[in-house]
C-alpha cells in the first residue's frame, strides 16, 4: 500500500500560509513547526476529498474548474482546502488528548508579532479571551458593520474592508468560518480565517493570545463594541500574521483589504473632475444590479422629484460624518415618505453611517473603490442577495528576464516580448442600454513589500483589438503600427485594475511591467457579464523555412574562398584519401577556411564542442563522422544562421541582445513556444549581460535541429505524438 505525506505548515518569516505536498511514494521533511498528514490507500481513495461539499448552501470549494488551471491543478487546489480542515481537526484532537490550549509557535506572543510599531509607552501583556472576559464568545448577537472599533493600529482601510463584508453573511463565513465557540469542550484556543492569497484560499491559523494593556484587560488594537465579542479583533491577528506582523498592516490601501476578504476585483473609479466617468450615475446604477461590493446607491423622491443618494459610512464611527444635505436629521428628509425610510432603514444615530446626494459625493471624495464578486466570492445558487454573480477568469504568468519581461509600449523594441492573452466577447451584455460589454480587468503581482521590504514595480497593460480570433502572439510589426484601445495607469502597487465599455469582438491584453527586464509573477483577472474563455497566445514549436531576404543574402556571399573543386581538396587533404569523412577537430580546423568568422568581430573559430554538437545535427546513419556532402550542407545552414544573426545585431555585429533571441531563432528557421524557449534562453543568454554570442547562437539552432528532427524521424500515434524510446535519444 502506497503512502503519501502532505506538509502544512504556517511560514515564520513572511507569515503567509506554505503548503507543500509531494506525489505518492515521496517523503517530506516538516522542519520546524511543520505538521505533518499521513494518507494510506490506493491514489482512487483520495477521489472524496475532492467532491464538492456544501454546508448551509455554501460550497466549502466551487466546484467549477478556473480556465487557468489543468486538471492536475484543479485537484490539487481542492485537495489543499481538504486538508486545511484535516490539519485543523488533527491539531485539535492532539491538543484535547494532551489537555492544553495551543501556542502558535510561528506568531508568537512578542514583540517579534508586532513588527516594526512605533514604541507603545506602555507595557503590553498577551492574555487569551477568556482570560479577558470569563463569558468570551467569537460573536455577540451576529456579526454588524457597527460592531468594530479601531484600536491604536493604523489600519482603519482594513476596518473599513471588514465592515462591507459584515453586510454578507455569506462573505464574512467564507473568511471566519462558523463553529468556533470558545465556550465549548473541546475548544482548543484556536482561531481560523481564511484570505484570497494571490489566487487561491488559504486558511490561516493564530491563537488568541491578544494584546492588552499590561495590568488591565484592555485591549490594544481592534475590538469589538460587543463586551466580550472577540471575532474583530482575531481576524485582525490573523490577517497581520498573513502580512508578517501587526506593522505591516499599518498605511495599507482598502482595494487590497477588499480583495484578500472577498477573492473579488477592485476597481478604483477616480472622481476628481478630470477624470471622473462621464456616465458615473450609470455606471453605479449598473453596478447595483450586479454583485458589486461598494457605497449603497438608491434613488429617492424628494417632492415629486428623484434624488440620487449614496450611502456611507466612516470607519471609526466617532461622530465624523457628513453635515450637509441629507445628513442625519437634514430637513430634506421631512420630505421623503414614511415607507421610504423605512425601506432604506433609515436612522438618525451618531454610529458612523450617513447619506450623501451624488453631487456632494463626488464633490467630498476623490476615489470610490468598487469591488467585483465572482466565483471566487459568492454561493454556487449565482447570487447574492437577489444581484447577478458575475462570471471571472483567472490567469497566472511571470515576466522573466530576457524572455518575457519587455517593459511598458515606450519600449519599441522589447515590448514584443511580453505575455500576449485574448478574448473573445461574443454578445453585449444585456442589462447594458449601450450594447456594450462590460469588462474589468485586474493585474495583480504577487506581493514582495514583506518578504524583501521593497517597494513593488509599477506595471499596467493594454489592450488591442484585433479583427478575428487570435491563433498566435501580435508580432512586432502589429504592435508597432496599430493604437491600443486602452493604455491603463501604470503604478507600484499591488494591482492594477481598469474597466473597459466595448463592442463585442476580438481583443488582446498585454500586461507588463513599466521598465523592462522587471521580473515577477502576476495575475490576471478577467471580470465579464458573460463567460469569456482567455487564453494565452503562444507560437507553435516547429522548424520553418527561411524568409526570402536571409536567402537573398545568402546570393550575395560567396561563402567558400575558392570554388567547389578546391574546397573539396581542402577536405581531402584534411581526411585523407580512404576515410573521406572528418571527426570534429578536423573540422574545427576546416572551419577556419571559411568566412563564417567575417564581420563578426572578436570570433576566430568554433569551438570543439559546437563542432561535436555541428557533427551530430548531420549524422544521420550514427557514424560520429561527417562526410563531405553533409559538410557543404552544414556550410549552407551556416551561412543562413549568420545572416539571421546579423540582421538581429545591434552593436557591431558581435551579439544580439537576449530580448531579440526568440524572434533571431524564428528567423533563422526555429519557431519556439515559450515553454521551449525557457530553457534554451537559460541556457545561451548571458545571465549577466543580457546578450547572446555568435557561437552560442549558432550551437542552440545546432541542437534545436537535433531535436526536431530526432522528433520527425519517431512514430507516430493516432494524435501525432512522437513515441520514444532511451535509444532514441541524442544529446
Amino acid at each position: 500500500m502506497r503512502s503519501i505525506q502532505i506538509i502544512h505548515s504556517p511560514d515564520g518569516s513572511s507569515g503567509s500560509v506554505r503548503r507543500s505536498n509531494t506525489n505518492a511514494g515521496d517523503s517530506a521533511d516538516g522542519g520546524k513547526g511543520g505538521h505533518v498528514i499521513k494518507f494510506s490507500g490506493t491514489p482512487s481513495s483520495y477521489r472524496r476529498l475532492l467532491e464538492p461539499g456544501s454546508e448551509r448552501k455554501r460550497l466549502e470549494v466551487d466546484p467549477d474548474i478556473p480556465l487557468s488551471l489543468t486538471p492536475q491543478g484543479y485537484v490539487k487546489m481542492k485537495m489543499k482546502m481538504s486538508l486545511y480542515n484535516l490539519h485543523y481537526d488533527q491539531l485539535r484532537r492532539d491538543l484535547l488528548r494532551q489537555r492544553k490550549l495551543w501556542s502558535d509557535p510561528n506568531f508568537p506572543a512578542s514583540k517579534v508579532s508586532l513588527g516594526k510599531l512605533k514604541p507603545i509607552r506602555e507595557k503590553i501583556d498577551w492574555i487569551r479571551i477568556k482570560e479577558i472576559n470569563p463569558q468570551a464568545r467569537f460573536f455577540v448577537d451576529g456579526a454588524t458593520r457597527f460592531d468594530i472599533v479601531q484600536g491604536r493600529l493604523g489600519d482603519c482601510w482594513l476596518l473599513a474592508a471588514i465592515s462591507s463584508i459584515c453586510q454578507y453573511p455569506v462573505l464574512l463565513h467564507q473568511v471566519v468560518p462558523r463553529d468556533q465557540d470558545p465556550q465549548t469542550e473541546d475548544y482548543v484556543g484556536i482561531f481560523r480565517a481564511r484570505f484570497w492569497h494571490f489566487g487561491h484560499w488559504v486558511e490561516v491559523l493564530v491563537d488568541d493570545r491578544l494584546p492588552v494593556y499590561r495590568g488591565t484587560k484592555k485591549l490594544i488594537f481592534m475590538q469589538s463594541k460587543q463586551p466580550g465579542e472577540f471575532w474583530s479583533a482575531l481576524l485582525e491577528k490573523a490577517y497581520a500574521k498573513l502580512n508578517g506582523s501587526y506593522a505591516n498592516l499599518v498605511g495599507g490601501l482598502l482595494p487590497d483589504a477588499m480583495e484578500d476578504l472577498t477573492g473579488g476585483v477592485v476597481e478604483s473609479i477616480d472622481l476628481k473632475d478630470n477624470f471622473k466617468p462621464k456616465d458615473l450615475l450609470r455606471v453605479l446604477q449598473l453596478y447595483t444590479g450586479r454583485c458589486v461590493l461598494m457605497g449603497c446607491h438608491v434613488d429617492v423622491q424628494y417632492e415629486d422629484e428623484t434624488k440620487h443618494l449614496i450611502r456611507c459610512m466612516s470607519p471609526w464611527a466617532d461622530g465624523h460624518e457628513w453635515k450637509g444635505p441629507w445628513s442625519d436629521g437634514a430637513p430634506e428628509w421631512e420630505h421623503v415618505s414614511p415607507k421610504e425610510k423605512k425601506d432604506l432603514q433609515l436612522n438618525f444615530k451618531d454610529d458612523g453611517e450617513f447619506w450623501m446626494p451624488l453631487d456632494c459625493f463626488v464633490e467630498t471624495f476623490t476615489t470610490m473603490d468598487a469591488c467585483h464578486l465572482g466565483l471566487e466570492s459568492l454561493e454556487r445558487d449565482g447570487t447574492l442577495n437577489g444581484k447577478r454573480v458575475l462570471k471571472e477568469a483567472l490567469l497566472v504568468g511571470s515576466w522573466q528576464k530576457n524572455l518575457t519581461a519587455g517593459g511598458c509600449l515606450n519600449n519599441r523594441e522589447t515590448f514584443p516580448i511580453n505575455p500576449q492573452f485574448t478574448i473573445d466577447l461574443d454578445q453585449p451584455d444585456l442589462d447594458d442600454s449601450l450594447n456594450l460589454c462590460h469588462v474589468i480587468i485586474g493585474l495583480m503581482q504577487k506581493t514582495i513589500r514583506q518578504e524583501a521590504e521593497e517597494d513593488y514595480p509599477a506595471i499596467g497593460f493594454v489592450v488591442y483589438a484585433v479583427a478575428g480570433k487570435q491563433m498566435g502572439p501580435l508580432n512586432r510589426a502589429f504592435l508597432l503600427s496599430h493604437k491600443p484601445i486602452k493604455i491603463s495607469h501604470f503604478s507600484n502597487c499591488r494591482e492594477v485594475t481598469e474597466q473597459l465599455h466595448i463592442p463585442p469582438g476580438h481583443y488582446v491584453i498585454i500586461p507588463s511591467t513599466y521598465e523592462p527586464n522587471h521580473e515577477g509573477k502576476f495575475l490576471l483577472r478577467i471580470i465579464t457579464v458573460s463567460s469569456v474563455q482567455p487564453t494565452l497566445l503562444d507560437t507553435v514549436t516547429l522548424p520553418k523555412q527561411l524568409p526570402e531576404e536571409i536567402l537573398r543574402a545568402m546570393q550575395l556571399e560567396d561563402l567558400l574562398l575558392t570554388d567547389e573543386i578546391q574546397m573539396k581538396q581542402k577536405f581531402d587533404a584534411i581526411c585523407g584519401p580512404k576515410k573521406q569523412a572528418i571527426h570534429a577537430y578536423q573540422l574545427q580546423e576546416i572551419l577556419k577556411c571559411t568566412t563564417l568568422a567575417n564581420n563578426i568581430p572578436g570570433f576566430k573559430t568554433f569551438s570543439i564542442e559546437c563542432c561535436r554538437s555541428m557533427i551530430t545535427a548531420l549524422d544521420i546513419n550514427h557514424s560520429g563522422v561527417m562526410e563531405y556532402s553533409e559538410f557543404t550542407e552544414l556550410l549552407e545552414r551556416c551561412k543562413a544562421w549568420k545572416h539571421a544573426f546579423l540582421e538581429f545585431s545591434k552593436h557591431s555585429n558581435e551579439f544580439i541582445p537576449g530580448t531579440s533571441f526568440r524572434e533571431c531563432l524564428a528567423v533563422a528557421g526555429c519557431e519556439l513556444s515559450n515553454l521551449a524557449f525557457q530553457p534554451v534562453a537559460h541556457r545561451y543568454i548571458h545571465p549577466e549581460e543580457g546578450v547572446v554570442f555568435f557561437e552560442d547562437f549558432i550551437l542552440s539552432i545546432i541542437r534545436l535541429k537535433t531535436a526536431f528532427d530526432t522528433f520527425d524521424a519517431q512514430p507516430k500515434n493516432l494524435r501525432q505524438e512522437a513515441i520514444f524510446t532511451r535509444e532514441d535519444v541524442r544529446i
